[in-house]
């Protein structure tokens, strides 16, 4: 029997966050659909493969990105930074 919830949804891509909430069916085997303005948004077709991680008890879906590098850049805040913290500590044990 498909049970119908409301959850929390979050969806990340290209260090840009959408949130919202929604409220999805999950089927027998556990699928649930993804509204179709996110699906247009973030280009999911169908066979699209999604990482799916829990974190805090929140499940995150995660498109493919085309370069993972570049999507990556600006994840970590530039304050502090570890490389001047680490020159610092060697100019400390040079002395």
């Amino acid at each position: 029997m498909d049970e119908r919830i409301t959850i929390p949804f979050r969806v990340i891509r290209n260090n840009s966050e959408v949130r919202s909430r929604g409220t999805v069916r999950t089927l027998s085997k556990g699928q649930i659909v993804i509204p179709a303005g996110l699906r247009k948004k973030f280009h999911i077709e169908p066979g699209t493969e999604m990482q799916i991680m829990e974190y805090g008890g929140i499940i995150y879906l995660i498109p493919p990105v085309d370069d993972p590098v570049r999507a990556a850049c600006g994840a970590l805040p530039a304050e502090p930074s570890l490389g001047d913290r680490l020159l610092l500590d060697r100019k400390k044990d040079s002395r």
